[in-house]
């Protein structure tokens, strides 16, 4: 840990501000109550900000930002995107091709009446991605603030696409049913993870979780590459992270050769990872290019359950316990004809017992 903060307000969004080398850790922390964005140096170990200022006419929502053009993007609770730069907290003239938000589509987000849920920046700095809660994924250019693309994910459009029979969209019908309550049920969750839009290293593919599964289309092309964990129909999946390997760093993970079917002398094949989170589920799922290993071991493999059953399932499987054993009776009278022979049972204690001499009488 570098330092514990105390804070006189809320803080809503936070997002470190700094590049590579820079002496001082800034970290950039928005008031959920107030418009003020302040910014701290982590390494200084205070309390008290470098400099606050009010960059939106309400509540930051979302910060990212761009290490390339040292630019931050943020976007407050009415979709309203502003750029500013992490050391002046001013408009950063010299970064962009643009003088006033007019000339841009940055207003798109708040015309259409609907906000930001994830921003994410390409590796080159060139782009930015844009999720919001009407199921759209809008791409922006960062230095004219122009749209690129749109991709509407809405529950309408997956329907359309059920019904045109595409071989690349097409669900059985009772998954097709299931999923649908999956995404309203999602609507009505205020706490579930808000889905994100992320770009490949070269940024020409942008990568985002659907109804379907999780889709990579090509941005050059405007085409969808493929379609991951379209077979997954009990996961839907929501916030995902790319691998794709660290650049700086020579040893790169690659594919073993024997699985990969690929000569020694021939450039090893990189193997990208894409790390997923789920409704519902306190797992994390990795798809990559490797097949799982299958040990003799049952407790190693692809899956590995470790974690440990939350509140509500064993409270829930302690519900189904209590109505099994409560409709058992709790005593027994035999009447014969010498008199009446009372019983007494314990179904919590032994149900299975009780419940056999209950049916066998």
């Amino acid at each position: 840990m570098m330092y514990m903060m105390r804070l006189p307000y809320i803080p809503g969004s936070v997002e470190w501000v700094y590049k590579q080398g820079d002496v001082k850790a800034k970290l950039a922390i928005s008031d959920r109550n107030s418009s003020s964005v302040h910014i701290y140096d982590a390494r200084a170990g205070s309390n008290e900000p470098l400099m606050s200022k009010e960059i939106h006419m309400g509540p930051v929502k979302i910060m990212k930002f761009n290490h390339v053009h040292d630019v931050v993007i943020s976007a407050d609770a009415k979709g309203v995107l502003e750029y500013w730069s992490p050391t002046t907290l001013q408009f950063p003239e010299n970064s962009v091709k643009f003088k006033f938000k007019t000339e841009t589509n940055l207003f798109d987000i708040a015309k259409s009446k609907t906000t930001v849920s994830a921003l994410e920046v390409s590796l080159d700095g060139s782009q930015f991605a844009i999720t919001s809660p009407d199921r759209r994924i809008r791409v922006f250019w960062f230095k004219t603030g122009k749209l690129r693309r749109i991709y509407d994910e809405s529950l309408e459009v997956a329907q359309d696409l059920q019904r045109n029979d595409s071989p690349l969209y097409r669900l059985e019908a009772i998954d097709f049913g299931r999923r649908m309550a999956v995404e309203k049920e999602i609507e009505k969750t205020e706490s579930a993870p808000q889905p994100n839009a992320v770009f490949d290293d070269s940024s020409n593919f942008i990568i985002y979780a659907t109804l379907l599964g999780i889709k990579i289309v090509n941005l050059y092309t405007n085409k969808v590459a493929r379609i991951l964990g379209k077979v997954e129909n009990n996961d839907r999946f929501l916030t995902i992270a790319l691998y794709q390997g660290d650049k700086n760093n020579k040893k790169v993970r690659k594919i073993p050769s024997a699985a990969a079917n690929v000569n020694e002398n021939k450039e090893p094949l990189t193997d990208p990872t894409l790390l997923c989170c789920a409704f519902k589920k306190h797992r994390i799922y990795l798809f990559s290019q490797r097949e799982p290993e299958e040990p003799e071991d049952s407790t190693k493999g692809r899956d590995v359950f470790n974690e440990k059953p939350p509140p509500e399932e064993l409270l829930a499987v302690s519900d189904i316990g209590k109505v099994v054993t409560t409709s058992l009776p709790d005593n027994l009278v035999l009447h014969t004809s010498l008199g009446d022979i009372h019983t007494k049972l314990y179904p919590e204690e032994c149900p299975k017992n009780c419940r056999e001499l209950h049916y066998s009488l």
